[in-house]
């Protein structure tokens, strides 16, 4: 079955034009072919002749073989045991443990809400403001009262005039 893309009407097809058939395998997939071919197969029906390349294989049969589940940032654990009972210290296995022990179970982190976060911030910049005011009565008790320190090389004895060349 062949439909032409311009419609139903007869035309005279150019090199660069193409029409759509099913694929001649019967798995009913459209293709576009160019004007001149009879007819095509579809990349599904290739595949299955062609069948899995090796390395696809492989690679999921490693996938089946390990399935052993371990979380993130379990090498940086004092202790952990994984579902197939393997025990870790520090990331190195101890095979005289195995089985011993029950799977280590971790709790995901419980999200903060808007609200909460902007708590924090708050209190973050409050506690930064309080060591800021104790920094400067510390500076002030060492500058006698409150008074700037205004000595010879300081800038603020400087004329006006060199204060801003260099």
């Amino acid at each position: 079955m062949t439909r032409i893309k311009r419609g139903n009407k007869p035309f005279k097809m150019k090199k660069s034009e193409y029409k759509w058939v099913l694929c001649i395998k019967g798995c009913g997939e459209d293709l576009r072919i160019d004007g001149g071919a009879t007819g095509g197969v579809c990349w599904k029906c290739t595949q299955q002749m062609a069948g899995w390349p090796e390395i696809l294989l492989k690679a999921k049969k490693k996938e089946e073989e390990n399935k052993i589940h371990r979380h993130r940032g379990w090498k940086f654990m004092k202790e952990y045991v994984d579902s197939a009972g393997n025990v870790f210290f520090r990331g190195e296995e101890q095979v005289e443990l195995k089985g011993t022990k029950e799977p280590t179970v971790i709790e995901p982190k419980k999200k903060k809400t808007g609200f909460e976060k902007e708590q924090e911030r708050v209190a973050k910049q409050a506690k930064l403001a309080a060591r800021h005011e104790r920094k400067l009565e510390k500076l002030n008790k060492l500058n006698g009262k409150g008074k700037k320190k205004t000595g010879k090389g300081t800038y603020a004895n400087k004329p006006k005039g060199i204060r801003n060349k260099k």
